[in-house]
């Protein structure tokens, strides 16, 4: 996921600190993001809708069919960092009643033993 910090002192102190924490038995890595949430978001067209929560190995292809059957998706991104997951996507539908039924419906069910966060964007 991705966390704001009110300021680079605390953002600094999180990723020295915070290297050995773990979070439901997952360790947690903890560094300065390169490309930020806006700007993957303002990529997206149609009506967005974030995916929290997905295993690292999840690609942008397994996100989409994950989706395909609440409407027609248009776009679909997971954004990686060295190579996997930052454990979140989005989805974006071409029409918004399409992209609240993929809320309603996927949040909270398990992909790949993962439970989904769904929200809009």
């Amino acid at each position: 996921g991705v966390v704001k910090f009110a300021n680079e002192a605390a953002a600094q102190k999180a990723i020295t600190e915070g290297q050995e924490m773990e979070i439901e038995g997952r360790p947690v890595f903890i560094r300065e993001d390169r490309k930020s949430f806006e700007e993957y978001s303002a990529e997206a067209k149609g009506f967005t809708i974030y995916v929290g929560n997905l295993p690292w190995a999840t690609r942008d292809d397994e996100l989409s069919k994950a989706f395909e059957a609440y409407g027609s998706v248009i776009y679909s991104r997971v954004p990686k960092t060295e190579g996997r997951s930052k454990g979140y996507g989005l989805v974006s539908f071409e029409k918004r009643e399409d992209a609240a039924l993929a809320i309603e419906s996927m949040n909270g069910t398990k992909f790949n033993e993962r439970q989904l966060f769904v929200k809009w964007v």
